[in-house]
């Protein structure tokens, strides 16, 4: 980011997170997949294990 804008922050704003966490699993989960180390699926059935294995908090009201 520092090379496009100096001024840009490193890391995506907290409302993008989760979506960024998204895509840094599905992109590394792809190269296993290309490098042999995970089964081959296609890239909508590896986006929804994904998202289904993201953990989503959940409080508890107490008042």
């Amino acid at each position: 980011p520092a090379i496009a804008d100096p001024s840009a922050p490193l890391l995506p704003a907290l409302t993008s997170l989760r979506q960024a966490a998204i895509e840094i699993a599905f992109t590394a989960a792809e190269q296993a997949q290309r490098d042999g180390l995970a089964p081959q699926t296609t890239p909508e059935a590896l986006r929804n294990a994904i998202t289904s294995a993201q953990w989503a908090p959940q409080y508890s009201l107490y008042l």
